[in-house]
């Protein structure tokens, strides 16, 4: 009975996806991987959402968010090789590119996104390298228009901070808020580290966020987030609290 219930349910799950339109078969899979486990049922979805857009040769933005997605899905399958996901991976997330690419209305974090993942199935160090920097780049502007706590600096940080050392003593973390994961980095199992360049006032606020090294999938903006909500003791010179340069770093690590 449990087999039949399952082979039922498989069943009706391929039908559906045959009869469905590949944007109702995209938001199905979606919905599906907002749960835990559900993973495995979510990509005969999308694969079915990408081969009815393929044969029409589709080039809207919904197509290369199917893709991505389906890449990104295949990344956290157990059964899989990170070199035949590569291999896979590596049309599909060109593909996204491409389409994103020829829209220039395409939202600046989905390209993010898209060159990310490229960039992963290439290699962020070799071939991947120019799309990781365009990621980069795009993540970078993002963070630097946020403008954090940027309605309440003091008039006495008005001037050039100070850059640690000779005299100036560095602030001192006085309280932090752990970071939030993004639900793409968790999907692709990214880990990694954040490095952000900041203004420490003398009220101990930190502002003027700007990313120095990321590691994408949306952990770039959630870290200049979660910094903008700590609070330091300020940096010291001559006895007095001046404004300072200073970089930190925010770790990204799946349990």
């Amino acid at each position: 009975m449990r087999v039949f219930a399952l082979t039922f349910f498989s069943l009706a799950m391929v039908s559906a996806a045959q009869s469905s339109d590949p944007r109702q078969l995209l938001q199905q899979a979606k919905q599906l991987l907002q749960q835990p486990g559900k993973a495995r049922e979510a990509m005969p979805l999308l694969q079915q959402a990408n081969e009815q857009w393929q044969a029409v040769s589709s080039a809207e933005p919904a197509y290369a968010e199917s893709l991505d997605l389906y890449v990104q899905v295949l990344r956290s399958s157990h059964d899989i090789s990170s070199t035949a996901w590569q291999a896979e991976a590596q049309p599909l997330a060109e593909r996204a590119v491409q389409i994103l690419d020829a829209h220039p209305d395409t939202p600046r974090e989905m390209l993010a996104l898209a060159l990310e993942i490229q960039a992963d199935t290439l290699g962020r160090s070799s071939l991947g390298a120019s799309a990781w920097q365009r990621a980069s780049a795009i993540r970078g502007e993002r963070i630097s228009s946020m403008q954090f706590n940027a309605a309440d600096v003091l008039k006495s940080d008005a001037m050039t901070p100070l850059r640690i050392g000779n005299g100036v003593s560095p602030p001192a973390l006085a309280s932090k808020v752990e970071p939030q994961y993004t639900e793409v980095a968790r999907l692709s199992k990214v880990q990694g580290s954040v490095v952000l360049g900041i203004v420490i006032g003398t009220d101990g606020i930190p502002r003027s966020i700007k990313l120095v090294r990321g590691c994408g999938y949306g952990l770039d903006e959630k870290a200049a987030e979660t910094v903008s909500h700590w609070r330091f003791r300020p940096g010291v010179k001559d006895g007095n609290p001046v404004a300072v340069m200073a970089q930190i770093e925010v770790n990204f690590r799946l349990l």
